[in-house]
């Protein structure tokens, strides 16, 4: 009897396994419910990708989840990665707010030392790349100061100086030689290029004009790896001088006019731009730098272009000023114009070109103000010092100084804590003083 039970139970749990089975195959065998049409329309397809509208651009393959029943616009990630690498997406986040707080400190700036120069008139300056209490500046005499911007409790004198020729000596532009101690090259009206180093206390001409005081030289530089100094001169050529061996090249015209500006990158020490009075901006490759075509860009402006300096926080963007009243702002990699703004700084004969210059640390630039009737909100009184945001095009700020005077040069040190204006004879240091 128990072998007849165990039988039965086992014929028992087939027939229900069988059941189950059959159970499932009528389930799986039912035809599928058709889903409820969606109200919105499907999209075409483009390799398999659906093709999505995205407002204020063309069609484009965009991938989308095809599990949800709503269809929700998706930006095209070409052109989201292709703005944001020229710098046309949204800002960043962390730029607005190191924007806001370097500009909440300029707010509270003022002037805390006054040095009074012997010059007719400040024509150069320059902050010590890596010494932020450190300033050089040259003047109308060619009278050469070294200023130590630290010590504030004492009487502002230079720290070292080397004196000029006199009338037709103007320094028309330094810059520091970090690679050899204290030392600067200089580009002079006199027709030279010269180096001073102020540990040595020693001068050196390392380029002469053929004809001084109607061949001069308008714009310095040196190489990040301080064995070549490039200067430009008055009739557009290009004078290349090798510190280790001595030689120069001086036969290259690359603008119709004056060079008016030479720098090189801060990140790059191939690339190099130059600004001329024949209304054009050029961006050099130094390997390739054969004749006045082998330029790889070209930015065309209005008028004479005083300056093109590169950002000092990445130099994705290169900032011109103008000699009528124009600024404009470029983005890397194509160095596409990203803002334009009008502003009063016109030349005046009897002046030191007005320049702007980058902050250190944001893209803020600052430049003087030449109050110009011509603009709106006019006020002969407001010779101060304007503060612009590169990422907005918008002025934040307003540096017065109580003496009213025209500020020409306006240059950060290399920590963004000091700032060096020149009025005249007059040099101009300014710190956050909060009260």
């Amino acid at each position: 009897n128990s072998v007849n039970n165990m039988g039965n139970e086992k014929r028992n749990l087939r027939s229900n396994s069988s059941e189950d089975s059959e159970a499932k195959k009528r389930k799986l065998s039912r035809p599928s419910e058709e889903k409820k049409p969606s109200k919105f329309k499907t999209p075409s397809r483009v390799n398999g990708l659906k093709l999505i509208p995205v407002e204020g651009t063309s069609k484009y393959p965009v991938e989308q989840d095809d599990t949800e029943d709503t269809e929700k616009p998706v930006a095209n990630h070409i052109h989201f990665l292709n703005n944001f690498q020229r710098g046309f997406g949204k800002l960043s986040v962390i730029e607005q707010i190191a924007e806001q707080m370097y500009t909440r400190d300029l707010r509270w700036f003022t002037i805390v030392m006054q040095v009074d120069t012997p010059e007719l008139r400040v024509s150069g300056m320059q902050w010590h790349p890596y010494i932020p209490n450190l300033l050089v500046s040259g003047g109308k005499s060619g009278l050469l100061q070294l200023h130590n911007a630290n010590d504030l409790s004492k009487l502002p004198e230079p720290k070292k100086k080397f004196d000029g020729i006199g009338p037709g000596g103007t320094i028309e532009a330094i810059r520091f030689n970090t690679k050899r101690g204290i030392e600067v090259c200089t580009a002079s009206v006199d027709g030279t290029v010269s180096t001073y180093n102020f540990d040595k206390d020693l001068r050196s001409i390392i380029v002469k004009s053929s004809e001084p005081y109607r061949v001069w030289f308008c714009s310095v530089d040196v190489h990040s790896d301080g064995k070549g100094v490039y200067a430009g001169d008055n009739e557009g050529r290009l004078a290349i001088h090798h510190l280790d061996s001595g030689k120069t090249s001086y036969d290259l015209r690359i603008h119709k006019s004056k060079i008016k500006h030479l720098e090189f990158h801060p990140g790059n020490p191939n690339l190099m731009v130059t600004a001329s009075l024949d209304k054009k901006v050029k961006l050099w490759d130094i390997r390739k730098l054969d004749n006045k075509y082998s330029y790889f860009d070209c930015l065309e402006h209005m008028s004479a272009v005083a300056s093109a300096t590169f950002s000092r926080t990445d130099g994705c963007r290169l900032l011109t000023t103008d000699l009528h009243d124009g600024l404009r702002v470029f983005k890397a990699p194509n160095w596409t114009l990203e803002h334009e703004i009008g502003h009063p700084h016109r030349c005046f004969q009897h002046m030191t070109n007005i320049t702007a210059s980058w902050h250190p640390a944001t893209d803020l630039f600052a430049i003087g103000r030449y109050p110009d009737p011509r603009f709106d909100r006019y006020d002969p009184g407001a010779r101060c010092v304007d503060v612009y945001s590169a990422l907005s095009g918008k002025l934040h700020c307003q540096l017065m100084d109580s003496g009213k005077l025209l500020t020409s040069l306006s240059y950060f040190n290399s920590t963004g804590s000091m700032l060096a204006t020149a009025t005249g004879r007059k040099i101009n240091i300014w710190q956050c003083r909060r009260t």
